[in-house]
């Protein structure tokens, strides 16, 4: 007569509390011998980005600071340009003002002269008629 496995429970080894502690053990010790060296690894790359990213940094502070200096250094031009410009502006009005003063003053000149060169011409003719008037009365006399 043959026995009837239906009712009778098959107990796999697996299924066992104590072996399925063990596997979760193994498990855990096989997740931790793969999953930390690449956490190592992780590790070592996040820090080779941290430094990355120091370096980056120092040398974008120092563009930064090279790029400051060359807008400070440009805008001092260009205000000491602003500046002579002005300067070169408020010369040029002294200039204009100066010019029509020599102007002025040299119409005043040219007229005066203009009279002596008039009284000039009046004292020779004067001196011509006196010599003459002496030459009438010598040959008179």
């Amino acid at each position: 007569a043959r026995k009837s496995t239906l009712f009778k429970p098959k107990l796999n080894c697996a299924e066992t509390p104590k072996h399925q502690n063990a596997q979760q053990h193994t498990m855990f010790l096989l997740l931790a011998i793969f999953a930390l060296p690449l956490f190592a690894l992780l590790f070592k790359q996040l820090d080779e980005l941290q430094q990355q990213n120091e370096a980056l940094k120092a040398a974008l502070d120092a563009e930064n600071s090279k790029n400051q200096a060359g807008l400070r250094k440009t805008f001092k031009l260009n205000f000491d340009k602003v500046v002579q410009a002005l300067q070169l502006k408020q010369l040029s009005k002294q200039l204009s003002k100066a010019k029509h003063i020599l102007q002025a003053q040299a119409s005043r000149v040219f007229k005066a002269e203009s009279k002596l060169w008039k009284a000039d011409r009046k004292v020779w003719l004067l001196k011509l008629e006196m010599v003459v008037e002496e030459l009438r009365l010598r040959e008179e006399g």
